[in-house]
């Protein structure tokens, strides 16, 4: 229960962060970056002290402009 809970809460945060809206505009306009998708893999001990796990980002650039950093 405490696993599902913690993975659910994960999913939410990043969830959160990936569509927070930012303040940076290209030059052309568009919003970047965009189309944003994550996974979240995660596994406890049984006492749940302990996770171990994978996470991955990723994006695509809207612009024309190179991403300087995300």
């Amino acid at each position: 229960m405490i696993r599902r809970a913690l993975a659910f809460g994960m999913t939410v945060l990043l969830a959160l962060v990936m569509t927070a809206p930012g303040t940076a505009h290209a030059a052309d306009g568009i919003r970047t970056p965009g189309t944003a998708s994550y996974t979240v893999n995660l596994t406890s001990n049984a006492s749940g002290t302990t996770w171990t796990g994978h996470e991955s980002v990723s994006f695509k650039n809207l612009s024309a402009d190179p991403l300087g950093e995300v």
